[in-house]
């Protein structure tokens, strides 16, 4: 295989595992919505059925959750073969190359509407010093797209907030108003979904793996000024990996909404085209 058919993999994989993310959302607000139904329904028959349908709704969002636990997991399986293939120039062993496209969700078709030549801005020989580059450039993007997300959540979570003050303060002391009563059991069904779907958690990752992007980038350029040492340069692969693989996928459209700008101020970091 070529590096641009890994980086086809790749590309796609992520795309597949995004828009099992968006699924598993749209499922999760699914299921909320017959909880929060209920308050104002009191027909028994209409809260069985309400409650049928949140089974089933969470049902399925559990599969779902899986699926983009097996695609994710794909999506960095094939970012750490183009990287290392691109780097490099050398293909993986047969039987590494049979394990990794096993895992693969995505077709070869897909994947090869997906192949990015100019993918890396790299213009390094094939070796440790691209290696290096290609940690940097990726991280540069980690970071940012990652502090977005964070930045994004940050400001839901502060309505949120700014509600539960709302209720906490006029609803709660209110107590004969019964539509600010069924509004405080609405906010209630909503911190289920909240704290069901792990905003909490992605929130607080958001903000690990873009600070810890900036240190890879960092530790990067002090690398490079020291001669790019091999050993330097593999722990810092680990690092970024790490980092990556235990972060949450970005808010949807993050990444298409900032590529343009990210691509024209890497371009003028490290001095290669924009793509």
């Amino acid at each position: 295989m070529s590096k641009n058919q890994y980086i086809g993999y790749l590309k796609s994989q992520y795309q597949a595992s995004s828009w099992q993310m968006k699924i598993s959302a749209i499922l999760l607000i699914l299921a909320t919505v017959p909880a929060a139904a209920s308050i104002y329904i009191e027909e028994k028959t209409a809260v069985y059925v309400l409650t049928i349908a949140n089974g089933v709704f969470l049902l399925f969002w559990v599969l779902s959750l899986f699926s983009y636990q097996k695609k994710r997991d794909a999506a960095h399986a094939a970012r750490r073969a183009a990287l290392l293939v691109d780097s490099f120039g050398e293909d993986l062993t047969s039987r590494e190359r049979a394990a990794l496209l096993d895992s693969f969700t995505v077709t070869q078709e897909l994947a090869e509407k997906s192949c990015d030549a100019n993918y890396y801005a790299s213009s390094q020989v094939a070796g440790y010093m691209r290696l290096l580059d290609n940690i940097e450039e990726s991280a540069f993007y980690t970071a940012k797209v990652q502090r977005a997300s964070f930045t994004l959540l940050s400001w839901v979570l502060g309505a949120y907030t700014v509600i539960w003050l709302g209720i906490v303060f006029f609803a709660i002391p209110d107590a004969e108003n019964g539509h600010l009563i069924d509004g405080a059991r609405l906010f209630i069904s909503l911190t289920v979904f909240i704290l069901s779907g792990g905003l909490f958690n992605a929130w607080i990752s958001y903000r690990s793996c873009s600070i810890s992007a900036k240190e890879i980038q960092a530790r990067c350029v002090a690398a490079r000024m020291n001669g790019s040492p091999r050993i330097d340069v593999l722990m810092i692969l680990l690092d970024y990996s790490g980092a990556i693989d235990s972060s949450p996928e970005a808010l949807p459209f993050t990444y298409s909404v900032m590529r343009t700008k990210m691509e024209k101020i890497w371009a003028t970091l490290s001095g290669a085209p924009s793509k």
